[in-house]
């Protein structure tokens, strides 16, 4: 599902369709430089975009309606909901694009440290965005009729044109993390077996979790290009991200052209993030009650509330899956299809060395043919000696895939050690 959004992501960089193209096919081009080298050029245009942003914020609010902060109290959420029932439940679907892109920060921890992530999330992301939205909302107050160009409206006329540069650019260069975050679960799944062999590059001496996988990359950016083509940044699209239904509660949808939704989808999500969120928390809690060896009554105190917020979230968005977000669900099911194909002829693979597995008895009888020669010298048989390789298969199993090595060399050209240690 990570691939499935990290696909969409880039789809949305920018509503000119062509441009999109181009900059898409720049982006992926320049994946194999590495993260590290990418990250150089594309940090400062992120530091400008959220600087920005945030000025402006401060500017409308200033300007517009001061007393907007006060929604960041928690107790206006449950004040909205007992006020306007089914349809703030329909609006959760806009809401939640307030936290897309969190769920491919656990992907980038190999790319950067946790340290980094936190200071930059804690520190620089998450006020400008606060600041950012509190400002449109501002504008918005004193100019509701902008609701279908908010962002671009609520410019001072003089940055304007700057500010569509830059905002240009970061969509672009947003899409970088889902892009890393494909490339470490791909790696990942290939330790685990589960996931066909492709290339995989390291790209940094000092981070080992930065990689960059040539087939990964290539197969993303034909999908991202084909659904920017295919959809020509229309309105399917923007359901696959699911913003547009936060306007059609206040517009007619025949007033909403293309280029608005494009524009707005820009700062949303698709569908399946919910998924990979809804994944992540079992998945955690199972490493919490099984490796940390935490105590029950914590890892549901962890469970249930995240589990909750994140259903009614995920009820929230499902309708929306027929009017486009079916988009990110089918390239999800296409690389889930790989994943069980390949897993299910490894296991037929297992099964069929299991029953044809030799014993010491029938080893020996083979080496004492005549037409067997044993040439001078010991190998030595042990499993891999590396620390991820330990941890990450099973010992008997690396043993019976050095044995059917020997076994296979021995059939082939008839050559066997005098001594196996």
């Amino acid at each position: 599902m990570v691939i499935g959004d990290g696909a969409l992501t880039p789809a949305t960089c920018d509503h000119v369709v062509w441009l999109s193209v181009v900059l898409l096919i720049a982006l992926f081009a320049c994946q194999r430089y590495g993260t590290s080298k990418v990250s150089v050029s594309f940090s400062p245009i992120m530091l400008m975009w959220f600087a920005t942003n945030a000025s402006i914020g401060v500017y409308n609010i200033i300007n517009y309606h001061p007393s907007i902060l006060k929604a960041v109290s928690p107790h206006y959420v449950v004040k909205f909901f007992m006020s306007n029932g089914k349809t703030a439940w329909d609006l959760l679907r806009a809401v939640f694009l307030g936290i897309t892109g969190a769920e491919g920060m656990f992907a980038d921890l190999g790319h950067f440290n946790r340290r980094a992530i936190q200071i930059g999330f804690s520190f620089v992301v998450y006020p400008a965005l606060v600041i950012t939205y509190a400002g449109e909302t501002a504008y918005l107050v004193k100019n509701p009729e902008k609701i279908t160009d908010a962002y671009y409206s609520s410019l001072p006329e003089p940055v304007y044109w700057p500010m569509f540069v830059i905002s240009t650019l970061a969509a672009v260069v947003s899409s970088q993390s889902m892009i890393s975050a494909c490339f470490s679960i791909i790696k990942q799944s290939l330790f685990l077996g589960c996931f066909p062999r492709v290339n995989i590059i390291h790209t940094s001496s000092e981070h080992e979790g930065q990689v960059y996988s040539p087939e990964i990359n290539y197969i993303l950016m034909i999908l991202t290009v084909g659904l920017v083509v295919g959809f020509k940044g229309g309105v399917e699209l923007a359901n696959a991200y699911d913003y547009n239904h936060f306007l059609d509660k206040f517009i007619d949808a025949d007033y909403m052209d293309d280029h608005v939704v494009i524009e707005l989808s820009m700062m949303s999500t698709g569908v399946v993030v919910i998924w990979v969120m809804i994944i992540t928390t079992f998945l955690t809690s199972l490493v919490m009650l099984i490796i940390w060896k935490t105590s029950v009554v914590l890892v549901l105190a962890f469970f249930l509330p995240y589990m909750l917020i994140e259903s009614i979230f995920m009820t929230s968005l499902l309708n929306k899956i027929p009017q486009g977000g079916w988009a990110s669900y089918a390239i999800s099911a296409f690389f889930l299809t790989i994943m069980l194909s390949w897993t299910y002829g490894r296991s037929k693979r297992a099964t069929y060395e299991a029953e044809r597995e030799m014993n010491i008895r029938e080893l020996d009888q083979m080496l004492l043919s005549s037409n067997i020669y044993r040439t001078p010298g010991i190998c030595f048989v042990g499993p891999p000696f590396h620390p991820s390789f330990i941890v990450t298969f099973n010992t008997q199993t690396q043993y019976a895939k050095l044995w059917w090595s020997l076994l296979s060399e021995l059939y082939q050209s008839k050559l066997f050690y005098q001594r196996i240690g």
